[in-house]
C-alpha cells in the first residue's frame, strides 16, 4: 500500500479471485499435479524459462478460462492450472453455462474438479518449501518494480478508453 497507494487487486472481489488463482498455485504445489501426465497432456508442458509477462494471447481461444485479466491463463502452463482452479472453485458460478461450447476450458475445469474431489480431503505431499525463484537474481527494487506496473496499467487503461471511444 505504501508504494503504490493500493492494495493487490484493488478491491475485496478482486483480491479474492486473487487469492483463488494463488490457491491454484498452492494446490498444484502441495499436490505435486503438474508431475502427472494427464495435467501435462490438458495443460501443457511449462517452457525451460518461465516469463508470464512476456506472451501473445488469443482472446478467440476456447481453451482457456477467463478469470484474471488480460487472459493470464495462456501466459504459461502453471498459470493456466491456477486459473482454472480460481473459476472451479468461484462460489456461485456456473461455469457449465458460462464455458458451455468452450470444450478445452470446460474439459479442464472438470479434469480440476477430479483433482480437487480425488486430493481435497488428504494431507498435502509437499511438506517443505519450494524455492522457485531465488530473489537475489532480482535486478530491480519492488519500488521501481511497482513504478513500472502501474505505468503500465495506465498506458493499458487508456489503450481500453480509446478503444471504447472508437
Amino acid at each position: 500500500f505504501l508504494l503504490t497507494g493500493s492494495i493487490e487487486g484493488g478491491t475485496p472481489a478482486k483480491m479474492r479471485k486473487l487469492l483463488r488463482h494463488e490457491a491454484g498455485h498452492s494446490f498444484d504445489h502441495g499436490y505435486k499435479i503438474a508431475r502427472d501426465l494427464r495435467w501435462r497432456n490438458i495443460f501443457g508442458r511449462a517452457p525451460t524459462i518461465y516469463r508470464p509477462e512476456v506472451y501473445m494471447p488469443d482472446s478467440t481461444s476456447l481453451n482457456h478460462v477467463m478469470h484474471l485479466p488480460d487472459h493470464y491463463a495462456q501466459s504459461h502452463p502453471d498459470e493456466d492450472f491456477a486459473e482454472t482452479f480460481a473459476v472451479a472453485i468461484t462460489p456461485g458460478l456456473d461455469w457449465n453455462s458460462r464455458y458451455a461450447g468452450r470444450r478445452g476450458a470446460l474439459g479442464k475445469i472438470h479434469y480440476v474438479q477430479s483433482l480437487i474431489r480425488r486430493h481435497g480431503s488428504q494431507r498435502p505431499r509437499e511438506r517443505e518449501i519450494v524455492r522457485t525463484y531465488d530473489a537475489r537474481r532480482m535486478r530491480m527494487t519492488l519500488a521501481r518494480y511497482y513504478d513500472l506496473r502501474l505505468a503500465r496499467e495506465a498506458r493499458w487503461q487508456r489503450m481500453q478508453s480509446r478503444l471504447i471511444e472508437a
